[in-house]
């Protein structure tokens, strides 16, 4: 298979695999940083956008990288 094609595949997966752990784990670790100076619960709403965050970081990355495999597909002939 192209590999282009399985890069767009995990782009479109990414914010599940990679956006919503490594987002929930920045989140935990940011309010768990926070927790002496404001209540628990607040924290972790101040921190939440971070999810949304990375999630969009994750597509935006493996999109860019599908889109580099596709030209160097097109450059080379391949696929």
């Amino acid at each position: 298979r192209r590999l282009s094609i399985v890069l767009v595949q995990l782009a479109i997966m990414s914010p599940i695999w990679f956006g919503l752990p490594w987002g929930a784990a920045m989140v935990a670790a940011m309010s768990f940083g926070l927790r002496t100076r404001f209540p628990h619960t607040m924290a972790l709403e101040d921190n939440a956008i971070v999810i949304v965050f990375v999630a969009v970081a994750a597509i935006v990355v493996f999109t860019a990288l599908a889109l580099i495999a596709f030209l160097l597909e097109l450059a080379t002939g391949e696929g």
